[in-house]
């Protein structure tokens, strides 16, 4: 009986790691605009200049948070994995990973929203566009 219990915890804990490594990209892939999309609107120089920039600084911001998330899923993990798990310290920190991973999806959405605020009402239209194409592609080819 010991046996079945230990391998189910086994199976549960290997099922959470591979969860946890799969939410989080490699380091060093630009986690703004994936999918090129912000390329493809023919912008003016003026608006790739003020955009590259801001991106920039976002991805500074967004950096920090992901590594924040990264430390956050292994000490879940080395939790998950201990002889005798915390369940009150999984919980906390189950909590924390969530605010972390809304506090990262706020920044993106953020420099979404920006942008398109610098664009033409043409260059809007063709982001409405791209992205209904996007959202029509297969998940694993979207880039996310």
């Amino acid at each position: 009986m010991k046996a079945k219990t230990a391998l189910k915890s086994a199976v549960v804990c290997l099922a959470v790691l591979i969860l946890c490594q799969a939410s989080v990209p490699a380091q060093g892939k630009k986690e703004i605009d994936q999918t090129g999309i912000i390329l493809r609107l023919d912008l003016t120089k003026e608006q790739k200049d003020r955009i590259t920039a801001r991106e920039a600084a976002s991805e500074k911001e967004i950096a920090v948070l992901m590594e924040t998330l990264r430390s956050q899923k292994k000490q879940l993990n080395d939790l998950l994995l201990a002889e005798k798990p915390d369940r009150a310290r999984i919980d906390s920190l189950t909590e924390d990973t969530s605010k972390t991973m809304t506090e990262l999806q706020k920044k993106k959405i953020d420099f979404m929203l920006w942008v398109r605020e610098q664009l033409t009402p043409e260059q809007k239209q063709k982001l409405i566009e791209l992205f209904n194409a996007r959202q029509q592609m297969p998940s694993n080819a979207g880039g996310n």
